[in-house]
């Protein structure tokens, strides 16, 4: 009996002593706070884009019978601006995505030189001419599918990229013959085209998520469109009393992109990380 008296009372002590310890105002050790969700870069978005095209066109012009060659780096600046969807995966800092985008621009660049082999068989003569050669070119819409691959760092995101790259060229050889010097046309011969293009694109990039929805960020892109060559008619052409020996123009379209870009992420499937 006295055991169970004595056990009794131990059980009831056990129980009151939270309450008292809370009545005498001693410290309690507080539930552990929850744990909070991490960030995730995971999930679709979509966006838009506005900055700065820059182009140097490698120009190379050549007529093999006289013989006479000419090059020329031509450059020019555009707006551009479009927009951009894609999809990233985050694997611990690691972030793997995949985006494709559309962006408008105009760069475009006229080169113009008075001509004469007998002067000058590399170049544009000292003096002006009766023969002017003109080569213009002209880099349109573009557009990109890139993979990508960074690090976060919470809210922050770095990362590579690189890919296919479309777009539109023009291109114009314009071969002029003057009157005399400082006359009027006598003959021309003009050659152009006008196609969608492929070629490769890489760059690198950051991001800031504003919150779990929003995202600014910068990224720089190189892009290089290939070449391509336009040539006159062979054999020779006689326009107005004046012959034309075949010639022939080839164009390196690349250029330099540096852009700003929002995007809105819908988290779509997003897995709940956690935050240790």
């Amino acid at each position: 009996m006295k055991k169970s008296l004595l056990g009794l009372v131990a059980v009831g002590a056990l129980i009151a002593a939270p309450a008292m310890a809370a009545d005498l105002g001693m410290p309690l050790k507080a539930p552990p706070a929850p744990i909070a969700p991490a960030f995730s870069w995971t999930g679709w978005y979509i966006g838009g884009n506005l900055g700065g095209s820059w182009t140097t066109v490698p120009e190379n012009f050549g007529i093999p019978s006289v013989p006479f060659t000419l090059s020329n780096d031509a450059t020019s600046n555009s707006l551009i601006g479009g927009g951009q969807i894609g999809y990233n995966y985050q694997i611990n800092h690691i972030v793997l995505g995949v985006e494709a985008d559309f962006d408008g621009r105009n760069n475009s660049n006229n080169f113009s030189c008075p001509v004469n082999s007998a002067v000058s068989a590399t170049g544009c003569a000292p003096t002006p001419q009766i023969s002017i050669l003109g080569l213009q070119d002209t880099q349109n819409w573009l557009g990109t599918f890139r993979g990508r691959l960074g690090v976060a760092f919470d809210r922050v995101f770095l990362y590579g990229t690189g890919g296919l790259a479309y777009g539109n060229v023009q291109h114009t050889l314009n071969e002029t013959q003057l009157t005399g010097v400082g006359g009027t046309t006598l003959a021309a011969l003009v050659v152009s085209d006008n196609t969608t293009r492929t070629g490769w694109t890489a760059g690198v990039g950051g991001e800031y998520a504003l919150n779990n929805n929003w995202s600014i960020g910068v990224e720089y892109l190189h892009v290089d469109l290939g070449t391509d060559t336009l040539s006159t008619p062979t054999p020779a052409v006689v326009i107005n009393t004046v012959t034309f020996n075949p010639s022939s123009a080839t164009f390196h379209d690349k250029s330099d992109i540096v852009r700003a870009r929002v995007d809105y992420r819908f988290n779509w499937g997003a897995p709940i990380a956690t935050r240790y």
